[in-house]
């Protein structure tokens, strides 16, 4: 398990490592499967699907994050392309990189767009709300500094915690 997230009194939803993701709606007691196979089984069907390093996939998630509307973004453990998941949808959508560099942590902005954190500091902002491919690089004074995590103190203030354990905040 590398997240789960409550939903509501009796309900949760968890996610593995492997792109399970379980759903219960009676505290945990009886859980069902809200995808029908692992985000390898899907890669490794589907090798033609156009995504770089996704052949033959092996690995795991590096990061997992939900959106408030129930909707998921995760980080192959490469970093080398980003997934998604929506309510109703039987398998992860595989997404290729929209930037060179290789992908830390991805997450949702207040907005209800994507950001996107690549190794080496750099932060990039969806153009648009929802699942898009399509990103723009923020001004963010990182220095080199890898940033870890994004966090929104307010709808149009974001929160970065690099590897020192700094905390910084950027106006979007």
């Amino acid at each position: 398990m590398v997240y789960i997230q409550a939903t509501g009194e009796q309900s949760a939803e968890m996610v593995t490592d492997e792109g399970a993701i379980y759903v219960t709606s009676n505290r945990g007691y009886n859980w069902k499967a809200a995808v029908q196979e692992t985000v390898s089984a899907t890669l490794n069907r589907t090798v033609s699907s156009g995504i770089s390093g996704a052949s033959y996939y092996t690995g795991t998630f590096n990061t997992v994050n939900r959106s408030p509307d129930g909707s998921y973004v995760a980080v192959s453990s490469r970093g080398n392309f980003f997934l998604t998941w929506e309510p109703g949808q039987l398998y992860w959508q595989p997404h290729n990189r929209a930037v060179a560099r290789r992908i830390q942590n991805m997450g949702w902005r207040a907005d209800g767009g994507l950001w996107l954190l690549v190794r080496g500091g750099g932060l990039f902002l969806s153009k648009g709300t929802g699942i898009v491919e399509d990103f723009e690089e923020a001004s963010v004074q990182s220095r080199g500094f890898g940033i870890l995590d994004v966090g929104y103190r307010s709808k149009v203030t974001i929160t970065e915690t690099n590897g020192a354990l700094f905390t910084s905040y950027y106006k979007v």
